[in-house]
């Protein structure tokens, strides 16, 4: 438990830095003076995205991602294989730069099928799917990031949610099945506008779900976490021993 404590106070430390470093805030407020790094995403099946960066999803023609920066050095790039990621610099190295706007925001444009997106270390941004209906959809959200879901029409979608991390539905998301695993005081937030056939759900850590949009809820719920679930819903968690809490309500 005590080691629990302290990733979410590590967490907590690593995403407060992020926000005061100068020019930390949403980085889609960057001009047209900004430089603009244009790289291709055909090929890519994973994308990862760190270090207290914003992003969008958009849909248009391309598979690609801009990033945008008034500084060059903030950020960098890697490519290895099928695999591509995008990093705004430590904090050590942002205090070595001296410059006053170090914000890295990044464009992702798809003409169909996203990648297996990742976003670590206080990224934040909105996903959205550019297919009328996209089979498969996976995200890792770790380390105080947040993740707004979009308008999308999902077959399957797998959601990765830890030391305090959060993911909220904001427009309507359809799913048939969603496997969702949280820990460490992460949350995920389905609301009025998700709807599922079933949801998988595993949590633990004081960590929360909201779950109503789904008709079938199966999982477990440990160590302080909560699963909220519609009172028309079926309903087949287990509550571990460590004390996890099934609410069953209207929503």
């Amino acid at each position: 438990m005590r080691s629990d404590i302290k990733q979410m106070l590590f967490c907590s430390a690593i995403t407060l830095c992020l926000t005061l470093l100068p020019g930390a805030a949403q980085g889609s407020n960057l001009n047209l003076d900004s430089t603009q790094e244009v790289l291709s995403l055909d090929g890519v099946e994973d994308l990862t995205l760190a270090g207290g960066l914003t992003f969008e999803v958009i849909c248009g023609a391309t598979n690609e991602v801009r990033i945008i920066t008034r500084e060059p050095t903030a950020f960098k790039t890697r490519r290895r294989g099928n695999e591509l990621s995008i990093k705004r610099k430590s904090l050590k190295q942002f205090l070595t730069l001296d410059r006053q706007d170090t914000r890295v925001h990044v464009v992702i444009t798809s003409r169909g099928a996203l990648p297996h997106l990742e976003f670590d270390t206080g990224v934040s941004g909105d996903v959205r799917t550019c297919l009328q209906s996209q089979p498969l959809m996976q995200l890792n959200v770790a380390t105080g990031s947040k993740v707004r879901l979009f308008a999308s029409d999902i077959g399957e979608l797998s959601i990765t949610a830890s030391t305090g991390s959060d993911v909220e539905v904001v427009d309507v998301v359809s799913v048939r099945q969603l496997f969702l695993k949280l820990s460490t005081g992460s949350h995920f937030y389905g609301g009025p506008k998700f709807r599922a056939t079933a949801a998988r759900v595993m949590a633990s850590t004081g960590s929360h779900a909201n779950v109503c949009g789904a008709d079938l809820v199966t999982g477990k719920a440990a160590t302080g976490s909560s699963i909220r679930v519609s009172d028309q819903a079926s309903v087949e968690i287990k509550s571990s021993i460590t004390g996890g809490n099934i609410r069953q309500g209207a929503c």
